[in-house]
This record gives structure tokens, sequence and C-alpha cells, in this order.
């Protein structure tokens, strides 16, 4: 992620109760004790191996709720074949089996799939 659009987005929305954060995604530690995490358009960018180990972290932490951009027309997830390219996923689907969410927003060509964590499994 730009660190430009980080310290755009604290200086126009952060405040007590809502944060921005840079970090590495796949490698980090995510901050504790927040009620929404939000995965937005990410995910499409990474390997299947790297969105599992997300994927794990997050159903392991404190979160009540996860917010992720999801691609519902999508049947088969392919893996990515190089770095730097994208593809559309389907986080429902094998090999990420997240399965129906309790909640679903349309966005633009897309949808936001919003999971209670402690249903996933």
């Amino acid at each position: 992620i730009v660190e430009e659009i980080v310290k755009k987005n604290i200086n126009l929305y952060s405040n007590n109760k809502i944060k921005f954060k840079n970090c590495d995604i796949v490698s980090d530690d995510y901050p504790v004790d927040y009620d929404l995490l939000v995965i937005r358009d990410i995910l499409i960018h990474l390997t299947n191996e790297e969105i599992m180990k997300i994927l794990k972290k997050v159903k392991s932490g404190s979160y009540k709720f996860i917010a992720i951009n999801n691609f519902s027309k999508v049947e088969n997830n392919k893996d990515l074949k190089s770095f730097g390219s994208h593809r559309e996923i389907n986080i429902e689907n094998y090999p990420f089996n997240l399965g129906k969410p309790n909640f679903v927003l349309d966005d633009i060509d897309r949808q936001i799939n919003i999971y209670e964590t402690s249903k996933l499994k």
C-alpha cells in the first residue's frame, strides 16, 4: 500500500475510533482490539499460500468482524503465476473456503463479504 494514501486517510478520517496503519499483511502482526478488520483490493495480488497465511491470522485474531472484497462469479480460484500480477478470487470457494458471509455489500464490480470471525472455522 502506498504510504501517502495511509497518511492522507489518517489526516482525513482518523479519530479515537478509526485508525489506519501501513503494514505487511502477510508477515507483520496485526493490531488487536478492533471490531472490524477491512481487507480490500489486496488479496488479488497475493498467492493462494499467502492468502491462506493471512486468513489463518485473521481467524485467530480478536476482531469481531472481517470485511473482504470478493468476486462471487469466480468458480475456480487460480493461483498467481508471477509477482506483480493479479486475478479475481472468490474467498467463499476452495482453497479459501470462507463460505457464505453474514452480510454482503455491493462494491462496484465486486462485493464486500462481511464475516463474524467467531463463526469462521
